[in-house]
């Protein structure tokens, strides 16, 4: 089972060639999306992948921790179920770790970068495996009025406690236009990732079932999404 449809990391571990259909420990995949293509498939991909092969163990990750800002945690488990996965049994085994921020958001919670890092090094210290780490979109915290600068560093110390973890980290960052980024951590995302995968409007307008077009990294050319 592939991750997205021509994108895959080769691993020395893997037994299939050396490829993992998933990011590799201590990589950064940094997803950027738009409201007329969104790239939320992307996600519950990895997170039904992860959670249908742990067992077996071919897609070298055994645990996946879910951050969801962008819309509540039903939301995302009614789309994994959609997608054969008994949530509650990868809740239960700790294969699936859901983690609602959009709750906290709700409730205008100061310290909520710190209680979230908090509580992934309390995770992320568990011996349970290969894990990868997904935050849906760090772009709400822009919009809500959170310190750039508070941002980007909460960016680095989480990067760096995956890279000591070895655990592989999806952001997900939603924009508004298609030009230059203007926010700090969206422009420090795009620094420091391993892999871009960038969702966009076709410009020629949505096509039936078509509404966008993936970029990778922009270095291997585009494919419909």
């Amino acid at each position: 089972m592939s991750w997205i449809y021509g994108v895959s990391f080769r691993s020395s571990s893997m037994k299939e060639g050396g490829v993992s259909p998933l990011p590799l420990p201590g990589s950064l995949v940094v997803v950027t999306d738009h409201n007329d293509a969104r790239g939320t498939f992307i996600y519950t991909k990895a997170a039904s992948i992860i959670a249908k092969q742990r067992n077996s163990g071919s897609c070298g990750v055994e645990r996946c921790i879910f951050i969801s800002l962008m819309e509540d945690i039903e939301h995302w488990k009614a789309i994994l179920t959609k997608n054969s996965v008994n949530c509650e049994k990868a809740s239960g085994d700790g294969t699936l770790v859901f983690v609602d921020l959009l709750s906290s958001r709700a409730e205008e919670d100061s310290a909520i970068l710190s209680r979230l890092f908090t509580k992934l090094e309390v995770e992320l210290s568990k011996p349970q495996g290969t894990t990868l780490v997904i935050l849906d979109d760090l772009a709400h915290m822009t919009w809500t009025g959170e310190d750039e600068g508070t941002l980007v560093k909460f960016l680095s110390s989480l990067r760096s406690l995956c890279r000591k973890a070895g655990a592989a980290l999806i952001v997900g960052y939603r924009t508004l236009s298609a030009g230059s980024p203007d926010e700090a951590a969206h422009r420090y995302l795009l620094s420091t990732c391993t892999l871009h995968l960038a969702c966009r409007p076709l410009s020629s307008g949505r096509s039936g079932s078509v509404s966008g077009e993936l970029a990778e990294a922009l270095k291997r050319g585009r494919r419909k999404c």
